[in-house]
């Protein structure tokens, strides 16, 4: 069942994406950028840290951190905008290779499938596909909370029903998708008062009609993914994995240092939109090519073990 606040924010965030999509991605990136990566990187690890062994994880933190570094390098412009994409799928056909090298238990749908995704990226890359792959990828990411939301009601029966609503839920960008498709598309608002977003956003001011309308409902479904993607990593799979081990995923002091930083980017992307989304890339990139390998592993195999209470807890108090 869909509870009043998921609704309400699903009816807000549609509305918002149809109406005002690019404000909307802009402050929604600003404001809850940075603290969905800490709570995702909380949940990840209160999930799937116990189920394999610390050394394994220990080379996928390496080579999560190498690609870090690049990008942090490419934000001071000591790296081209061209070579970091190239090195982001260098960087995410590694962490496939090191799925296929993935402690014993890992059964053979998990290691081929993780092998194809590595041939596949490489295969990318020699075609010169480097920005589709990157951008597909993106998109595709903010439908990750769905495969979570199934991986949890595989384990628990009693999470199916969540999952089924994430389904629908994550259904609604592509509704949008169809009505852009079908020629038919609201006028986007103006005047609403952000002259610091100027020549940050896409200009839709004509996309209400002809063929613009399915370009801007392409556009409103990709934010409205996002936002959907935020309210489910901060709310509902942090709460359903704080109901399996008693913890909140994310500590309280976490918490509190995550709202100092935020405000400090806030402050950045009004000053520098640029800059700020590629600081944010450091960390969201590596939170982002984080999932997929776990992905791969939770859903084409079995679990080595499941931890009863957040082993990140654990050490943090």
């Amino acid at each position: 069942m869909v509870s009043r606040s998921l609704g309400g924010f699903v009816v807000l965030a549609t509305v918002l994406a149809m109406l005002a999509p690019g404000p909307l991605y802009v402050c929604a990136l600003a404001v809850f950028g940075l603290p969905h990566v800490v709570w995702e990187l909380g949940f990840l690890r209160s999930r799937y840290f116990a189920r394999w062994p610390a050394g394994w994880w220990g080379v996928l933190i390496l080579v999560l951190l190498t690609h870090a570094a690049l990008r942090a390098l490419a934000w001071i412009g000591v790296v081209s905008g061209q070579a970091q994409q190239v090195l982001d799928l260098l960087a995410l056909a590694t962490l496939m290779l090191v799925v296929v090298a993935a402690p014993k238990g890992v059964g053979w749908p998990a290691r081929l499938a993780a092998l194809l995704a590595s041939g596949a990226v490489w295969a990318a890359l020699e075609c010169g596909r480097i920005g589709e792959v990157l951008l597909a990828l993106a998109l595709l990411h903010n439908f990750t909370p769905v495969a979570f939301a199934w991986d949890m009601a595989r384990d628990t029966s009693r999470y199916r029903s969540q999952a089924q609503v994430a389904s629908l839920v994550f259904m609604l960008p592509l509704g949008l998708v169809a009505l852009g498709g079908v020629g038919w598309w609201p006028a986007p608002l103006s005047g609403l008062g952000l002259g610091w977003l100027e020549g940050q956003v896409p200009d839709l001011s004509d996309a209400g009609t002809g063929g613009d309308a399915l370009r801007a409902a392409l556009l409103s479904a990709a934010v409205l993914a996002q936002c959907l993607h935020y309210y489910y990593v901060l709310k509902v799979l942090p709460r359903a994995e704080g109901e399996r081990t008693g913890h909140a995923p994310v500590p309280y002091w976490l918490c509190a240092c995550t709202a100092v930083l935020t405000a400090g980017l806030v402050i950045y992307f009004v000053q520098h939109f640029g800059g700020a989304r590629q600081l944010y890339g450091v960390a969201s990139g590596f939170h982002a090519w984080l999932e997929w390998p776990l992905l791969v592993l939770a859903l084409c195999s079995r679990p080595l073990r499941i931890a009863g209470r957040s082993d990140f807890l654990t050490v943090t108090g």
